[in-house]
């Protein structure tokens, strides 16, 4: 876990959420490099997520079309 405080002190809220979105950054250089789904949730601390079949994309809303 990426936190500057103690591993006995609770990271704050904003902290947790930086340290997900750090994590999602991980995981989509992982990806978008050709790494499996998988390995790369591992490696970049996100064991146990579900992913979709195919490759990274990106969600638009139906009115950006």
């Amino acid at each position: 876990m990426l936190s500057s405080q103690p591993a006995s002190q609770p990271a704050s809220g904003l902290e947790s959420a930086q340290v997900v979105k750090a994590q999602a950054d991980a995981l989509g250089v992982l990806r978008r490099a050709g790494v499996d789904a998988d390995d790369a949730a591992r490696r970049s601390g996100l064991e146990g997520l579900k992913f979709i079949p195919g490759q990274p994309i990106t969600i638009k809303q139906a009115s950006e079309d």
